[in-house]
């Protein structure tokens, strides 16, 4: 949200104020309003937590305990639209270079664009959209050193993913620790989205000359909300560009463009619906789409049902996928890989 802040100290101690726009929050159109509120102020020297209303040890629940901020009359939100259009320049000049090779390029200069909107169609729907994303102001990942045949899952730290991510979250339960036990699968990695290049492999017999760095997102486009009747969605489709790489034979000498990344369109939708005071059913699906390999699809139902004033609760999940191998030209499709997972527990006190 775009929010004011100021602090200031003197003789009394520390003061903050802060100034949020009611155009970015979500509430619904009403005379009045009762909401929840809550600070929490940590002192880092005794390791303190002080709250305006403190959830005692012992007791469950945390945003029913909010103390009651009245007097909101006539308040509207409006239909609030953000646009955030960028412009980056680059040069890049190779000073310890090979100058008598005549393919190489010592200097390089790029001028890029692109542009962010996202508009409130109501107080509870929002369409969000990017064209051509910069993410180089996001956090860089820290150096991983991985010497398994596993995949490195790093977070997610761009602005477009991150923000109402927890609309697509599979699986997830309201309890408050799992141990490891029941793990829900993941079904959705928002880092594949712009990742580095490398789908198609260049041949042995050549040399990488030049890369990129990351795979360039054209557009992606996401709408979420909840409606009246307690459903809860989300829509997210992304498209990136096809990348090469420029490489030499080592045999021949000779260089060609090769193709690391096809153009692909990466696809979620998220549904859930609430039930009761604290139930509800919900269903993901994603769907991957590209140039020279099978799609990818994967699906899931899962459900976390309580009755008798949450004495007892029912969590279950249901995931499957079909997975093609990626198209040999000469070969075709070599085949397809399934899998299915099944997981439910029941708890009760």
């Amino acid at each position: 949200a775009v929010w004011n802040s100021a602090t200031k100290t003197s003789e009394r101690g520390w003061t903050a104020e802060v100034r949020v726009p009611f155009s970015q929050l979500r509430f619904p159109a009403r005379p009045s309003h009762v909401w929840g509120l809550n600070i929490t102020r940590r002192t880092v020297r005794n390791n303190e937590w002080a709250r305006i209303v403190n959830t005692r040890k012992g007791e469950t629940g945390f945003v029913s305990h909010f103390a009651d901020l009245v007097g909101l009359e006539g308040i509207q939100r409006g239909r609030p639209m953000e646009i955030v259009p960028y412009a980056v320049a680059r040069s890049d000049v190779l000073t310890r270079a090979d100058r008598t090779n005549p393919l190489l390029e010592t200097m390089d200069h790029r001028l890029d664009g692109g542009l962010d909107l996202k508009y409130g169609l109501t107080s509870t729907l929002t369409l969000t959209g990017t064209v051509n994303p910069d993410f180089g102001q996001v956090e860089v990942d820290p150096a991983v050193v991985n010497l398994s045949q596993f995949e490195t899952f790093y977070p997610e730290k761009r602005p477009f993913f991150t923000e109402g991510a927890n609309l697509f979250d599979f699986g997830d339960t309201p309890a408050p620790s799992h141990f490891n036990f029941f793990s829900a699968p993941s079904l959705f990695y928002s880092r594949r989205i712009g990742k580095q290049p490398g789908r198609f492999a260049p041949p042995d017999n050549s040399e990488t000359i030049h890369q990129p760095e990351a795979t360039t997102i054209l557009g992606a486009g996401k709408f979420s909300g909840k409606t009246a009747a307690r459903t809860s969605f989300g829509v997210l489709d992304a498209v990136t560009a096809s990348e090469y790489a420029l490489i030499e034979d080592t045999e021949t000498g000779l260089r060609r463009r090769h193709q690391l990344e096809p153009r692909t369109n990466s696809l979620i939708g998220r549904v859930q619906q609430d039930l009761g005071t604290n139930s509800s059913v919900g269903m993901t699906m994603t769907a991957v789409n590209g140039e020279d390999f099978r799609p990818a699809y994967v699906g899931g139902v899962d459900s976390n049902l309580k009755w008798r004033q949450n004495a007892y609760g029912l969590y279950t999940r249901l995931a499957g996928s079909r997975a093609g191998t990626d198209l040999d030209p000469q070969k075709g499709y070599e085949g397809t890989a399934y899998f299915y997972k099944f997981s439910g527990w029941f708890g009760g006190q």
